[in-house]
């Protein structure tokens, strides 16, 4: 759903633009953190169960990525089940409706916007060029031709 990507996308930009530069560097420093740390979940449970090393932090580690794997399914079958509910399915189908909609108006936006850049970059009255004059033999034989191209070659040897 576009409109709700649009509004997701301003609200973390609010959110990202009124913060400090260290808030913003630690942000990025973390969610790249924990991308490390998702990508690399079956690394981290291995290392939890080994006998030998560093058990302890795996385990945190470990504990941190089923946590999140438990919520982030928890939030996507509770949202399933919550557009069985009638109002909630009701006020679901409206906002495909008004997300149809929002389609629509940025598609004419985009395509007249579209057209109006192309028509200042072509030509206002663009005449094609004919060629009416038909095209004259200027030798009269191939062997013509052949004696004019052989002295071009004799005069550049010379």
């Amino acid at each position: 759903m576009e409109v709700i990507n649009l509004f997701l996308l301003l609200g973390g930009y609010y959110i990202f633009y009124n913060l400090w530069f260290y808030q913003k560097v630690l942000l990025l420093f973390c969610s790249s953190l924990f991308t490390s740390l998702i990508i690399n979940h079956k690394y981290i449970e291995e290392k939890s169960n080994d006998p030998d090393g560093k058990k302890f932090v795996y385990f945190v580690l470990a504990t941190i990525i089923n946590i999140t794997f438990f919520m982030y399914n928890f939030i996507l079958e509770l949202s399933n089940k919550s557009l069985n509910v009638p109002l909630i399915n009701h006020g679901y189908e409206m906002l495909k409706q008004v997300n149809q909609l929002y389609l629509v108006g940025r598609n004419q936006i985009v395509t007249r916007l579209g057209n109006m850049v192309f028509k200042t970059m072509m030509p206002s009255n663009p005449k094609p060029i004919i060629n009416k004059e038909k095209p004259k033999n200027v030798f009269k034989s191939d062997g013509d031709m052949n004696n004019f191209l052989d002295s071009l070659i004799d005069k550049k040897t010379n």
